[in-house]
C-alpha cells in the first residue's frame, strides 16, 4: 500500500474540522437555550415568538439537536480518520459527498446563490474528481 498523498490527509483535515464545527455549533445552541431558561428572552439566536418557538423549547428538540451534533461529529470524525489511514470506504463516501455537493451547488445556483453556489460547485467538483481520478490517490487507497 502507498502513502496517503498529502492533499487526501489536507481533505480529511477538512472533515475533522467539520467533526469540531458540528459539535461545537450544537453546544452554542444548547447554552443559548440554557441562558435563557436562565433570562428569558435573551436569545443569541432570534427566535421567531410564533408557533415555532414552541418547538424549540422542547426536549424532543433539544434531545434531537445534541444527538444530531453527536452523530454528524462522529460521521465526519470517522471519515477524517479513515482518509488519513487510507480506508477505500472512506474515499468512497467522500466521493459521494463532493457528488452531492454538486448537485447542491447546482441547486444553490439555480436559485440565486451565484457566490457561495460557484464556489461549493468548484471546490466540490475539485475533491470529487481528485478523489476519483488521481493515480496516486487509487494506489493509496487499493
Amino acid at each position: 500500500m502507498k502513502a496517503v498523498p498529502i492533499w487526501v490527509k489536507a481533505i480529511a483535515v477538512y472533515y475533522l474540522g467539520m467533526a469540531i464545527y458540528a459539535v461545537h455549533a450544537i453546544l452554542l445552541i444548547l447554552w443559548d437555550l440554557f441562558m435563557n431558561a436562565l433570562t428569558p428572552n435573551t436569545h443569541m439566536i432570534p427566535v421567531a415568538p410564533n408557533a415555532a418557538a414552541q418547538y424549540v423549547n422542547s426536549p424532543f428538540f433539544i434531545i434531537g439537536l445534541f444527538g444530531g451534533g453527536i452523530i454528524f461529529g462522529v460521521f465526519f470524525s470517522s471519515l477524517g480518520i479513515g482518509l488519513w489511514n487510507g480506508k477505500k470506504w472512506a474515499r468512497i463516501i467522500s466521493i459521494l459527498l463532493a457528488g452531492l455537493g454538486v448537485l447542491l451547488a447546482v441547486w444553490t445556483l439555480t436559485n440565486g446563490g451565484i457566490l457561495s453556489g460557484g464556489i461549493t460547485l468548484i471546490l466540490n467538483s475539485i475533491v470529487g474528481a481528485y478523489l476519483l481520478l488521481n493515480k496516486d490517490v487509487k494506489a493509496a487507497f487499493k
